[in-house]
């Protein structure tokens, strides 16, 4: 893939979170490391098939979450992360 098409999905995804209230976009009422997880992948999943992890931190206090993407198309139904 492409690093260029990473790059812009990626940028599209942090245009969409940056300064703006996270509780208020659709799909991120509760805005946990997890469920940003899982909103990034929903977001990213139709640009990036090839995704197969995703991992949100907040470095300024040492927390984050992994998730793993399951391989098949038919089966990204992305479930609760892991805590790193």
């Amino acid at each position: 893939m492409d690093f260029a098409t990473i790059n812009d999905a990626l940028m599209r995804v942090k245009e969409e979170l940056d300064h703006n209230f996270l509780n208020e976009i659709k799909g991120l009422a509760v805005p946990t490391l997890e469920n940003i997880c899982l909103w990034v992948a929903n977001v990213l999943k139709s640009e990036l098939p090839e995704l197969v992890e995703i991992e949100v931190a907040r470095l300024s206090i040492g927390e984050s979450c992994v998730l793993t993407v399951p391989p098949s198309q038919s089966e990204r139904q992305f479930g609760p992360c892991e805590h790193a």
